[in-house]
């Protein structure tokens, strides 16, 4: 014969709380997992969300989430992300050319010969590179060149955002706190593409 086991109110709503625990704790690792930029300034993401009317999209903390931030803007895999840095450093190579921010001709020379695997880099499926093998902001300003795109870098942790320009491989830039108006700015004045945001914090 079935049995039915019949719950007190009190045991309903402790299981429907215990439930939230358990939710709560999944979106937390989810999070976590998925490299969430913990602490960003009221305002900056008042800016992202409200003046720029985007939303600010997590990646996987890997050591390739500035290919996969990328990636995610331009609708690439990180892999492809990874093979045009290296196309057009190779190009810049051969031309002798470096930009503003980066001038060191080594780098260029790396990324340009990145292991043949990271190609096959893809989209939600985290894989770890060494701590010297980490996208940053050099990467960033190439991909501006590439793109001819305006990107802009804010660093959560110091208040500070990198401008990387296109046309002129120059690189300026700015205080969050008493600069902000500037980004305003140059989002309203910009006719052409408009510039593409990346948010870095707590080594992420």
């Amino acid at each position: 014969m079935p049995v039915c086991k019949i719950q007190s109110h009190a045991q309903k709503k402790n299981n429907k709380q215990q439930q939230r625990t358990r939710q709560n704790l999944q979106r937390q690792k989810k999070d976590k997992t998925t490299g969430r930029v913990e602490e960003v300034p009221e305002y900056v993401t008042r800016f992202i969300e409200k003046d720029l009317r985007g939303r600010i999209v997590t990646t996987h903390p890997d050591g390739h989430c500035v290919r996969r931030a990328i990636g995610k803007i331009w609708n690439l895999h990180p892999g492809q992300v990874i093979q045009y840095l290296a196309t057009k450093c190779q190009k810049m190579l051969d031309q002798e050319l470096t930009t503003q921010w980066e001038r060191n001709v080594e780098w260029y020379e790396k990324t340009a010969n990145r292991p043949r695997e990271w190609g096959e880099l893809k989209n939600n499926v985290p894989k770890q590179c060494k701590r010297d093998e980490w996208g940053g902001s050099s990467e960033i300003n190439i991909w501006a060149i590439i793109t001819k795109t305006i990107m802009v870098e804010i660093n959560v942790d110091n208040e500070t955002a990198l401008i990387h320009y296109p046309d002129s491989y120059t690189t300026t830039g700015l205080n969050l706190r008493t600069q902000m108006q500037a980004l305003k700015d140059m989002q309203a004045t910009t006719h052409t593409k408009n510039p593409e945001y990346l948010i870095y914090g707590q080594n992420h």
